[in-house]
């Protein structure tokens, strides 16, 4: 069950050296655990001086198995919903920013209501997944894609598509780069010490904006492609976690 906006996070973040901002799977959970091991712990024994965001696709309730996970660590705050929601490091809804974020999310009922004929033609499946200020969805074909893009647009709704299945509608504006800056502004953090790290595509928007970024090992293919030649982001040859401590020795001068 999640918990209703409350207090303010138990770490001041303005005064970390790195604040690693990341999506889970195949990132921060990628690799093996031979991989993933060297940067949790460093991050544990750095605790003092760097900060963790997860800014992932999975629902709160999603992310809360790893917050009881021993074994990873336990983040500072966390964006996710693919940034229509945001949270303290115990998952509570920070409702204020969610609010300043996507505005009024009409619910998701209404706005399959949109879709209702695509759905019926079996083209478009509803993700059986928790959502919240989106609708997820799975889709293969190109032409249903681009129907469903024209159409959400129409409505002041915007699409993200990922790993030529995973399409989510969300509010005009609202992607993971735009919640993180909202994030990384209420808690007073520097642009220069943050380390932005996906695999997807709907970790594009991360790599748009004043962040050091690195693309992780065995990434999606397009992510790859629409992130090459911008200035300060690091392509690993690693993957997963282990891309993650590769960036971090190169662009920040860390050992792991």
């Amino acid at each position: 069950m999640l918990h209703s906006d409350a207090a303010a996070p138990a770490r001041d973040l303005s005064r970390a050296d790195v604040v690693i901002a990341t999506d889970l799977d195949g990132t921060f959970l990628g690799g093996s655990p031979a991989q993933r091991q060297p940067l949790y712990a460093w991050i544990e024994r750095q605790r003092h001086r760097v900060g963790l965001i997860f800014v992932t696709g999975r629902s709160l309730d999603r992310v809360a198995p790893l917050i009881a996970d021993p074994d990873v660590p336990s983040p500072d705050l966390v964006i996710a919903d693919v940034g229509a929601s945001l949270a303290w490091s115990d998952l509570r809804p920070i409702a204020a920013l969610e609010q300043r974020v996507r505005g009024a999310w009409p619910g998701r009922d209404r706005v399959a209501t949109l879709f209702d004929d695509i759905l019926r033609d079996g083209d478009l499946t509803v993700q059986d997944v928790p959502q919240r200020g989106r609708l997820s969805f799975l889709a293969h074909a190109p032409e249903v894609v681009a129907t469903v893009r024209a159409r959400a647009r129409a409505h002041d709704f915007h699409v993200i598509y990922s790993c030529d299945r995973f399409l989510d509608v969300l509010p005009t504006g609202v992607d993971k780069g735009r919640s993180l800056q909202v994030l990384l502004e209420h808690a007073g953090i520097a642009d220069d010490r943050v380390l932005v790290c996906g695999d997807t595509l709907n970790d594009e928007a991360l790599y748009r904006r004043a962040w050091r970024g690195v693309v992780v090992g065995d990434a999606e293919p397009a992510l790859v492609e629409a992130t090459r030649g911008r200035p300060d982001v690091h392509h690993a040859t690693s993957p997963g976690a282990a891309g993650i401590a590769e960036a971090l020795t190169l662009l920040f001068g860390e050992s792991i």
